[in-house]
């Protein structure tokens, strides 16, 4: 929950300067409506209540016995239906009473805010408020977004079509909301949930619009009303089969930021344009020239019909053009590293964690875009592992991945063949995404279990999906080797003398550097059946160092 110092206007025990009483005859309906006195109810207007109710994004703000108007709902001078349903909500919040405990604010959907809403509904048709027995955390803020919407979705007699300025008015308001799910459900009360999703039409505008709206949303009950609408709209313009689909981007949104606030939430920070380090990536070609290095998405590549051609026909054929697009570190991996600088091995790590996440759903994060460190934080927090050394894994096959092998692998996972190739920053094999239900942090059962092998391709290409993929199947392969006697795994204990199997199960910081190496040999192919890659360990374990040195973390 979101904590705020009380303000002074809650703190005061006398009526404050600038604050007025309920007007004579509002007050009058309402006490008769309320069966209470309103006589300590204090409205306040003016700038610094404006500026509180903006922080919070709403148009009114119940601090004890006091309500802070927003500058719209301050100007208005005859407080009509929309108006005092909005007043009404307040007004049961400052007869709710407190809840034991430091002053903070109410979440949407609590009991206190279902309750303030259903008796604001109650009072605007004239009826009784009923009974009032549930306590707020002290400070409860609420919008008339709805009535926004529906006047800037509303056809006139000259004005039968939703303007370009009016979808953006629309999309600003659904951004500043400060409680989405209220104002879903008062779009459905008022039949006009189908006009926000079928109205705003433009495709650009309903694809950011359904992403934001994906993401603002918080319960259950009003996703699936927003999605039974959103499919609705889909059946009725010829989406549902061959168009874009929308219901499912709208699920990805509302599951994947739900799973991201389960975790605690993504931190910020500032994110560097690539653009700047460009001296580090070299052709298409050259190692360290993919995503990782240029955020460049994979979905914008193309392959030439000449190279399609011969790639289809195999390496054999013509071996030049398939190592044009295969891993492009052409010797050893020790010797690429001697190629480069400390500097510029740190640099490589930042180009990599730092800059904005590549993403299909950038319209979801709708405070800016986070950073991939932001996105490991998160992940190592759930998977109990060091966000630096789920950045040294990736930092190591992005390093071995260029540009052309970007879109060959995206070309061929696409493709009427399905290629089983590995995409993104972790280089994640579709099928590993799969079996090991990789994408379990961000998407429901339901949902991913129903993926289609070019769905998980896709979600493979989104950064954030293909980080916590990534972390997930570190995690994974880790608590395997617990299970594991190390004396049955013979290579395994010649090669990493000092691996500690039971370790695995800590935290990453206390894994001992062999348990490091032995997992990155075990990342790239069959785990733990002692048949070894660990030149690549090593080069895992480089990355790692590096990332350590950048001091991203």
């Amino acid at each position: 929950m979101q904590r705020i110092q009380p303000t002074h206007l809650a703190s005061r025990r006398s009526h404050p300067a600038g604050s007025t009483p309920l007007p004579p005859g509002l007050r009058a309906s309402l006490e008769a409506r309320f069966a209470a006195s309103l006589d300590a109810v204090r409205l306040h207007r003016g700038n610094t209540a404006a500026a509180v109710a903006g922080l919070l994004g709403a148009d009114a703000v119940a601090v004890g016995c006091h309500i802070l108007l927003s500058a719209d709902l301050a100007a208005v001078a005859d407080p009509g239906d929309r108006a005092v349903r909005l007043l009404a909500h307040e007004i049961c919040h400052t007869l709710q009473g407190r809840r034991p405990g430091p002053l903070h604010l109410e979440p949407p959907g609590s009991p206190a805010e279902r309750e303030a809403e259903r008796v604001a509904r109650r009072v605007a048709r004239g009826l009784a408020a009923g009974p009032i027995r549930q306590r707020h955390a002290g400070i409860a803020c609420n919008t008339w977004t709805a009535d926004r919407i529906i006047y800037e979705l509303s056809y006139a007699a000259n004005d039968w079509a939703v303007t370009a300025d009016e979808e953006i008015e629309i999309l600003g308001l659904v951004r500043r909301d400060s409680n989405f799910d209220k104002t879903v459900n008062d779009l459905d009360s008022e039949d006009m949930l189908d006009a926000l999703v079928s109205r705003v039409d433009d495709s650009e505008n309903r694809i950011k619009l359904i992403q934001m709206s994906g993401a603002k949303l918080t319960t259950r009950a009003a996703f699936d009303k927003m999605l039974k609408q959103i499919k609705i709209m889909m059946f009725d313009e010829g989406e549902m089969f061959m168009g874009f689909n929308y219901a499912q981007t709208f699920t990805f949104s509302f599951e994947m930021h739900q799973g991201m606030r389960a975790m605690g939430g993504l931190g910020t920070s500032t994110a560097l344009d690539p653009k700047h380090y460009k001296k580090l990536f070299g052709a298409a070609d050259q190692p360290f020239s993919g995503v990782g290095a240029t955020g460049v998405n994979p979905h914008s590549l193309s392959i030439g019909v000449t190279d399609k051609y011969k790639l289809a026909r195999g390496e054999k054929n013509y071996p030049k053009v398939y190592q044009k697009y295969s891993n492009p570190i052409p010797g050893s991996l020790p010797d690429y590293l001697r190629t480069l600088t400390p500097r510029q091995r740190k640099d490589q790590a930042l180009v990599l964690m730092k800059q904005a996440i590549v993403t299909s759903m950038p319209h979801s994060y709708v405070n800016g875009l986070p950073t991939r460190a932001d996105i490991a934080k998160l992940a190592g927090k759930k998977h109990n592992l060091e966000p630096a050394l789920i950045a040294g894994f990736m930092l190591a096959e992005q390093r071995d991945q260029s540009k052309n092998e970007d879109a060959k692998d995206l070309t061929a996972a696409l493709s009427i063949m399905e290629g089983n190739t590995s995409i993104g920053l972790g280089q994640v094999v579709v099928s590993t995404a799969r079996k090991n239900e990789l994408f379990r942090d961000l998407l429901w059962p339901a949902t991913w279990g129903a993926l289609s092998h070019k769905d998980i391709a896709h979600l493979l290409v989104c950064d954030e999906f293909n980080i916590f993929a990534t972390a997930r199947y570190i995690r994974k392969v880790a608590d395997a080797a617990t299970k594991l006697d190390i004396g049955k795994l013979p290579n395994t204990k010649a090669k990493f003398p000092l691996i500690n199997l039971p370790a695995y199960a800590k935290h990453s910081k206390d894994w001992p550097v062999h348990n490091i190496m032995a997992l990155g040999s075990e990342y790239t192919s069959t785990a733990w059946d002692d048949t070894l890659s660990p030149g690549w360990g090593g080069f895992v374990y480089e990355a790692y160092g590096d990332v350590l040195a950048a001091a991203i973390f």
